[in-house]
């Protein structure tokens, strides 16, 4: 009977063994993506916030004292040498009026005094007029000239500030504020509107000591928002600290056109000098309790391979184990992969 029973445990567990060999002959090769490890320079980066500017931004203010007549709305859009603010001209245009008469007058004045001299002059020759009378009137014309010198000076004054009572655009923009409006009184220097160009952007950071000996002028440094992802080339190092932060400016200029100035950005500085490393997609981890691993495929069947993962370089992170550039790794389809599954690769889009 004990015989009996022990041939019949052996039966099923053989039978059981070629279901399973059976069941497993039937499962299709697992459906995978991949993508090669790859050597890149590599260097650790501190995340900084950053903001986008316009390089042409202004306050625009009034040159002269005077009451506004016109001035652009907020979000105006113009171009250079397109009028933004108008001041009223009437005690300006009665100046200029002044100052035409007192020409005018002192041209008359000038060219009777130069008729007079050259009349004393002659009778002067003969002794019919005193050598005083003359150098009298020569002073008299001398003076003359020289106040019709100091008219025409006021005149082109004159002239001068009624061209600077309209105020026109340095560069093309959009009008960012209206500080003032019109019928207000402003004096000389009150800011009126404040204006920008849109089109023109900088991007400032503020970098510590740890990143500067790092960066240079024309490197190309990654940047971001929560949406998108783009570079920046740095154009300007002010390696003279804030003396209160102990942080430095840094100007870049961004390579794409999909910022607007005020932005808040996040710019990735380095803290240390490249290197080069093995690098592999950040979708190649797959990670347990027991570690980090990735699939590497070779004839298509998987193996798995541990390893310790190091800097970190956008999408891509330094794998530190049994890999070489070129190896072909699973980013999609690893998740329930086993080691020496069949696996079919599918082509990327």
């Amino acid at each position: 009977m004990n015989m009996d029973l022990s041939n019949f445990k052996a039966a099923l567990l053989a039978s059981g063994l070629l279901t399973l060999t059976a069941g497993m002959a039937q499962i299709p090769p697992a459906l995978v993506q991949v993508a090669p490890a790859k050597t890149i320079s590599i260097a650790p980066f501190q995340d900084v916030p950053a903001t986008v500017y316009s390089v042409n931004r202004a306050h625009i203010a009034a040159e002269l004292d005077g009451r506004l007549l016109e001035v652009l709305k907020t979000g105006s859009i113009f171009n250079p040498g397109d009028e933004l603010v108008q001041l009223d001209d009437e005690d300006y245009t009665i100046s200029l009026r002044e100052a035409e008469v007192v020409v005018s007058r002192e041209q008359a004045r000038l060219e009777y005094l130069e008729r007079e001299t050259d009349r004393l002059a002659r009778l002067s020759e003969s002794d019919h007029v005193s050598k005083t009378q003359l150098e009298r009137t020569r002073s008299e014309r001398n003076v003359s000239q020289q106040e019709l010198q100091a008219g025409k000076v006021r005149l082109s004054r004159a002239y001068f500030n009624l061209e600077r009572l309209s105020i026109k655009a340095p560069f093309a923009g959009i009008v960012t504020e209206r500080i003032k409006r019109p019928g207000e009184w402003v004096a000389a220097g009150d800011d009126i509107i404040a204006v920008a160009d849109p089109t023109r952007l900088e991007i400032r950071a503020r970098a510590s000591a740890l990143n500067l000996p790092h960066l240079s002028i024309g490197q190309i440094i990654k940047i971001r928002d929560a949406n998108q992802n783009s570079t920046a080339k740095i154009v300007s190092i002010v390696n003279v600290g804030d003396t209160e932060s102990g942080l430095y400016d840094i100007i870049l200029q961004p390579d794409s056109a999909i910022w607007y100035a005020g932005q808040s950005l996040r710019v990735s500085l380095p803290t240390q000098a490249a290197r080069s490393a093995l690098a592999i997609p950040r979708d190649a981890l797959v990670i347990r309790r027991d570690g980090i691993s990735v699939f590497r495929i070779a004839d298509n069947k998987s193996e798995k391979i541990d390893i310790q993962t190091g800097i970190a370089s956008g999408d891509l992170i330094e794998a530190i184990g049994d890999l070489s550039d070129g190896d072909q790794l699973v980013i999609r389809g690893n998740e329930r992969l086993r080691p020496g599954q069949d696996v079919q690769i599918k082509p990327a889009r």
